[in-house]
């Protein structure tokens, strides 16, 4: 057995031990509080390009279940009508719908990312595919959603990070002189609808 010096020396230390464990506890709640805070005070004003109104308003369901006031949606069923709204009004999302009647695959991604180059674009649709979601991406999306596991979290989030991805990638641009093009994976255990992550490199 230790001296009876020794063994107080250790209670201290785990004494020691268990208050910076609590402490670093406390600050990463109020760091994720804050955070909530955040997103929650800032209304974002979305458009959404889809022509199935029953899509259209699960969304703008979705969208209130993440929290009153935190979105501003606006729901057009033409790509010919969003690219009129964008001229018009100020937006902080797009959320894309591939199959309009007016515009069917990445040919609509190309035509609103050329006309809105600094709203960051999300795509949403019912049909889970990798490879369409690569290419959405390499082409100037910022995410790629799956209707049908989507919650309201998931697209606040979803939104959320791709404002902060569009922002980071203009300040990279910025420093750099040119323009930013990052990758973006899931692991294939991710639940459809979760958002793309972005890698670790970067020109900033």
């Amino acid at each position: 057995m230790l001296p009876r010096q020794a063994q107080h020396v250790c209670r201290l230390l785990d004494l020691i031990r268990s208050i910076a464990a609590f402490r670093q506890r406390v600050s990463e709640e109020k760091a994720r509080e804050k955070g909530d805070r955040i997103m929650t005070t800032e209304c974002v004003s979305v458009l959404l390009v889809e022509d199935n109104r029953g899509d259209a308003l699960l969304l703008q369901e979705r969208l209130l279940d993440a929290g009153p006031g935190r979105f501003v949606l606006t729901w057009v069923d033409r790509l010919e009508k969003a690219l009129d709204r964008l001229k018009a009004d100020v937006f902080g999302a797009v959320l894309l719908d591939l199959t309009l009647p007016d515009s069917q695959g990445l040919a609509s991604l190309e035509r609103l990312h050329a006309a809105a180059e600094r709203i960051p674009i999300v795509i949403v649709t019912g049909v889970e595919d990798e490879a369409l979601a690569l290419q959405a991406i390499r082409q100037g999306a910022q995410d790629y959603m799956v209707k049908g596991a989507l919650t309201g979290r998931i697209i606040a989030r979803v939104i959320q990070y791709a404002i902060d991805r569009k922002r980071a990638e203009e300040r990279c641009a910025r420093r750099s002189g040119r323009k930013w093009k990052p990758w973006r994976w899931r692991t294939p255990r991710s639940p459809p609808g979760m958002p793309w992550t972005p890698c670790r490199r970067a020109c900033c």
